[in-house]
């Protein structure tokens, strides 16, 4: 932390280097520039006292660093290594010790009284990257997890068991009448008791399938909620428009778990939404062309045919233009 004119700074500097050079107290003579320095002058007599009356022995040269110490009041003899630190950074007098020890549990006991305990960390239960994941929850419950996706554990309870969802994934949970289980999903919360159902949040928006029993999907900002029935899917819009539940045909929401794509005059956007989310990837297409509705089958099989099986649909071409992004071209 000095300024590299220092004086102080220049001296440890240079008897570092004697000390590494293997040259010791010997040639101290060569640390004075001029007769105003008296810290090597002083060193300079106190060699010519102790030293040069005494055999260069391992022995007496320690209980002349001994000596040494106590002249300069120093606590106590350094470990060689803590000589080296010394000598790159001066020692300065501090505050006793007593008073940085109690500056220092006094600083933590204000934080910890000032800061307000923070929410427990989502933990990490299963992730799936190119390839489905299927995991068993401590109570039984099963989940799918569709490529790119991620499963954390939530702060839970005797009554409550709660989950976060990125990605998308299919539950089969098991019933238990005194807990309900609670999957939260970008803004919204889907609360069961048991059933089997799926949730997605890839495309800017979170839609539920339920394929069995009975869910309460909860947008949570506004306070609107919905409960379906089997056979019924809701979506809440990217704009946070909770969209009242409406019959839908499965195949268009478990049918990634087959690893095919099945969609019925579907959006361009929300077909590149899904193949994005399944893939990890990114699309550029023309903002004429998003809108365009489709309806068909694209397999999932292969990264490379799925996207050149959609680009003949739409009579082009994709053009990898990055690792993960490709941009539609039109004939």
């Amino acid at each position: 932390m000095l300024p590299d004119d220092d004086r102080d700074l220049q001296l440890s500097r240079r008897i570092g280097t004697l000390l590494e050079e293997g040259k010791g107290l010997q040639s101290l003579s060569e640390l004075q520039d001029s007769p105003s320095d008296a810290l090597p002058e002083a060193l300079n007599q106190y060699k010519a006292r102790r030293f040069e009356e005494a055999p260069a022995s391992q022995e007496a040269q320690a209980q002349a660093w001994s000596r040494l110490v106590d002249h300069l009041d120093m606590d106590t003899p350094p470990h060689p290594f803590l000589r080296l630190v010394r000598r790159i950074a001066p020692r300065r007098r501090t505050a006793p010790a007593w008073i940085a020890v109690a500056a220092t549990m006094l600083v933590l006991v204000l934080v910890r009284v000032l800061m307000p305990e923070g929410p427990e960390a989502p933990m990490l239960v299963a992730r799936a990257e190119t390839e489905q994941v299927v995991r068993t929850l401590d109570d039984g419950t099963t989940v799918m997890l569709r490529p790119h996706s991620a499963l954390y554990a939530l702060p839970s309870d005797t009554t409550n068991t709660r989950y976060r969802l990125e990605g998308e994934g299919f539950f089969d949970v098991t019933k238990d009448a005194t807990r309900t289980f609670s999957v939260a999903a970008n803004d919204a919360l889907v609360a069961v008791l048991g059933t089997r159902f799926n949730v997605s949040t890839w495309g800017a928006q979170t839609v539920v399938y339920l394929e069995s029993g009975r869910v309460r999907f909860h947008h949570e900002a506004s306070g609107q909620a919905v409960e379906l029935d089997p056979g019924e899917r809701a979506v809440l819009t990217a704009e946070g428009r909770l969209m009242d539940p409406a019959a839908a045909a499965a195949e268009e929401y478990v049918d990634w778990m087959r690893g095919e794509m099945v969609f019925s005059a579907r959006p361009l956007i929300h077909v590149l939404d899904e193949l994005a989310q399944h893939f990890g990837v990114h699309f550029e297409v023309p903002g004429s062309l998003e809108q365009e509705t489709l309806s068909g089958r694209i397999l999932l099989e292969s990264r490379a045919q799925s996207i050149n099986d959609l680009a003949v649909v739409l009579g082009g071409r994709f053009v990898q233009i990055h690792a993960d992004t490709y941009r539609f071209e039109s004939p």
